[in-house]
């Protein structure tokens, strides 16, 4: 029976920790991050672009098309499907936490069945299998899970660091 309250507890612990640490260093603050980096993006896109019509403009006028605009496009190009990406990385990874909360939630209700009803579902291989063992099975499944998650989610954050220094660069 104490095994039960310590599940309960345990999960009730992971969900609030995890909650938590999601939402200091990857909440509001972290999508706000990614708009005002779009943004200073495409500032700098019309910035670079309006440099590059600057040192090109004899040629444009002359309605020759440099290769160097071109190489110039897509570049801005890959730039921006990177944050595209990074985005729609993001906003999956915010999906897949959901489902692992569903999980911490079965596990919950795994230990309340087992409070009611402690008989064991089976014996596999000399153990015996009850609401309390998958209780503890998906919680540890979960919490391995949201680890993997928040390790993800830390290299997005350093994929942001790196988008947001490149941003600050020069444009070719």
């Amino acid at each position: 029976m104490i095994a039960a309250f310590a599940l309960i507890i345990t999960i009730c612990l992971i969900a609030l920790a995890n909650y938590f640490i999601f939402l200091r260093f990857y909440g509001e603050p972290f999508v706000n991050r990614f708009t005002k980096a779009q943004e200073a993006f495409r500032e700098r896109m019309i910035q670079a672009n309006q440099e590059m019509e600057q040192r090109l403009k004899d040629k444009l006028e002359e309605g020759e098309e440099p290769t160097e605009l071109i190489e110039f496009g897509e570049i801005w190009r890959k730039r921006v499907s990177i944050i595209k990406t990074l985005n729609s990385e993001r906003a999956r990874l915010d999906e897949h936490i959901r489902f692992l909360y569903f999980m911490l939630i079965f596990s919950l209700m795994h230990a309340a069945l087992y409070i009611m009803f402690q008989r064991p579902f089976g014996v596999i291989l000399g153990y015996e299998v009850s609401a309390l063992t998958t209780g503890w099975g998906f919680t540890l499944l979960a919490s391995s899970l949201l680890i993997l998650y928040q390790i993800f989610f830390w290299q997005l954050e350093l994929s942001l660091r790196k988008l947001e220094a490149d941003i600050e660069k020069p444009a070719p």
